[in-house]
């Protein structure tokens, strides 16, 4: 059952709610409870909250004072679904987007944390020990020299690429998409929006509207921008997604794949599940070639370090 949160809007409130507490309410609702019982028994201040509402304030408008991604969107889908199907949509996006991530960085932590050590550890070798033993090692500085040089030029290009990643994704989106990686990771967000919508009820034009309003990616922007306008002039909305640029044309053949056979959700769940292979596989490729720089790297520090080490020995043996 659809609840009705809507009445005259009033200016915004200062009233904070937690994500748990907003889910724990939405149920409550759709189970068929009263408002202002459902407001009694999930939030920390009811009294705030319904002295908002005898003002005149919208609850959605109440309830989703944050500015974050989680409770906009929430906000944003209630314009075309329930409350709860709504935040069921929410929390799958948040859910898996979060995931995604997270085993991301799990891949990549350990090689970058590894290159960095022994970045670091080639710093402080060739500014605190290397000049201590500056009596033993001139014939061995040109080696530390050169071995410095390397790193901070890697360094450097590393800290670049990186510059370059943030001001893409702040402000030139077009520059992160040439990427391959970031086109399968736009096209995967854009099918679980379009498969959480298609669940929720809702048909095409709702969907592309849907995720006109909502803070997405730049990026995925271009893309949902295009295919409205492509839309407006007719085209159905497969026609309209082949025609924009860089997306995933695997994502394009299941959705075709899945409108004629009447089959789509399915097809875009099979079409995640296999994205989101594709997506660890080819992180899991570029962590595993900075985990073997960072260790070629630590090895060339290791034998520096003997070698420096030994050579007080090695003038011993001399005389």
């Amino acid at each position: 059952m659809k609840t009705d949160l809507s009445t005259i809007r009033k200016p915004h409130t200062t009233y904070k709610v937690s994500k748990d507490e907003f889910e724990q309410f939405a149920l409550l609702l759709n189970h068929g409870l009263d408002v202002d019982a459902a407001i009694e028994l999930c939030f920390k201040d009811p009294s705030s909250i319904q002295d908002q509402l005898k003002k005149g304030t919208a609850l959605l408008d109440i309830l989703s004072t944050d500015s974050s991604f989680y409770f906009q969107c929430v906000k944003r889908l209630t314009q075309f679904v329930s409350l709860k199907d709504a935040i069921e949509c929410t929390n799958q996006l948040n859910d898996v987007t979060k995931k995604l991530k997270s085993d991301a960085m799990k891949q990549l932590v350990y090689p970058i944390g590894l290159f960095m050590f022994s970045f670091f550890m080639i710093l402080f070798f060739s500014q605190s020990i290397v000049p201590a033993m500056s009596i033993y090692t001139q014939d061995s500085m040109w080696m530390v020299t050169f071995l410095q040089t390397v790193y901070v030029c890697m360094f450097v290009i590393a800290l670049g690429f990186v510059g370059y990643i943030c001001f893409g994704y702040w402000y030139r989106p077009q520059l992160l998409v040439k990427f391959h990686l970031w086109q399968m990771i736009l096209s995967y967000e854009l099918s679980l929006f379009l498969r959480q919508f298609l669940h929720a009820g809702m048909h095409t034009m709702q969907m592309v509207e849907a995720l006109q309003s909502l803070s997405i990616h730049k990026g995925m922007q271009v893309w949902i921008d295009n295919i409205y306008q492509q839309m407006l002039k007719g085209s159905r909305f497969e026609q309209a997604l082949s025609k924009c640029e860089r997306i995933d044309p695997t994502l394009i053949q299941y959705i075709k794949t899945g409108i004629h056979t009447s089959n789509i959700e399915q097809l875009l769940e099979a079409y995640e599940r296999v994205t989101y292979t594709r997506i660890t596989l080819y992180v899991k490729r570029k962590a595993n070639l900075i985990q073997l720089i960072s260790y070629v790297c630590v090895a060339i520090v290791v034998i520096l370090f003997y070698q420096i080490m030994m050579l007080p020995l090695n003038m011993l043996n001399t005389f």
